[in-house]
């Protein structure tokens, strides 16, 4: 059974501060927090399955045809795995958003789905949350896109509360890996693999995934867990990811290999 690293994990339950606490002297764990923290109050429930959601598992349908060449047989190994939650936030997830993506609401039920299954196994669980600093170098990223997302700003709030324990990795580029701790604290729990879901599919999922392959973890995708801005984009990413990184599986899969 994989553990969590103590030192990297989150003492308290929280999704949002507009300025992380730094808990060592020279290097920043950006996944340790503590009871200050802000918490967005928000209560997710599952939507009622109806019609769009029989048009969006349709729609799946439809894409597994189109990775099945190209997918791998490597099986999911559950004791060993670890569920990474990419940048599931307000800004992607709210209504209210410019940026709220497509098919969030039946992709969120799904997060929900593995995120218990991991919860009721006591199987690692870690969060990514992106958002720039006032002060920090934007990069490329702030030449790329008009509104890049800015630490402090509600929108940068995770839709999900870590639990104690779980780990929670602050990011400014969309390698999950660059710059943070993340394979310092999949290393310590010695992680074979990252079971992936999260936003957006072809951006922060694609590169954290290649990222995680050339450091010799193997990747899974869930392929109804994570979603973009069109529905071109998230499937021309998964064939990508199917044909040289990672093995692309629904949240069903992932469940029945769980003993759900």
């Amino acid at each position: 059974m994989l553990k969590y690293p103590a030192a990297f994990t989150c003492n308290t339950s929280i999704v949002c501060r507009s300025q992380l606490e730094q808990k060592t002297s020279g290097k920043d764990l950006s996944m340790i927090v503590n009871q200050e923290t802000a918490v967005m109050d928000m209560k997710i429930q599952e939507p009622p399955f109806g019609a769009e959601e029989k048009e969006y598992d349709e729609l799946v349908r439809n894409w597994e045809r189109k990775l099945k060449p190209y997918q791998h047989n490597r099986k999911l190994k559950p004791g060993q795995s670890v569920l990474l939650i990419v940048d599931f936030q307000e800004f992607f997830a709210n209504p209210e958003s410019h940026a709220c993506l497509p098919h969030i609401h039946m992709v969120e039920g799904n997060i929900i789905r593995l995120l218990s299954a991991y919860r009721k196994r006591d199987l690692p669980v870690i969060f990514t949350r992106h958002a720039h600093g006032e002060d920090s170098n934007i990069g490329a990223l702030g030449r790329w896109w008009r509104d890049p997302l800015m630490d402090g700003n509600p929108l940068s709030c995770l839709r999900f509360e870590p639990e104690e324990g779980e780990v929670l990795v602050v990011k400014d580029r969309y390698d999950a890996f660059y710059n943070t701790e993340l394979d310092e604290v999949l290393r310590t729990m010695e992680a074979e693999e990252l079971v992936i879901a999260g936003v957006m599919t072809d951006l922060c999922v694609e590169t954290t995934a290649r990222s995680a392959f050339v450091r010799d973890y193997d990747a899974t995708i869930v392929l109804d867990a994570t979603t973009t801005q069109e529905d071109k984009l998230h499937l021309s990413s998964l064939l990508t990811l199917a044909h040289g990184f990672a093995v692309i599986r629904r949240t069903d899969e992932i469940l029945e290999a769980l003993g759900e």
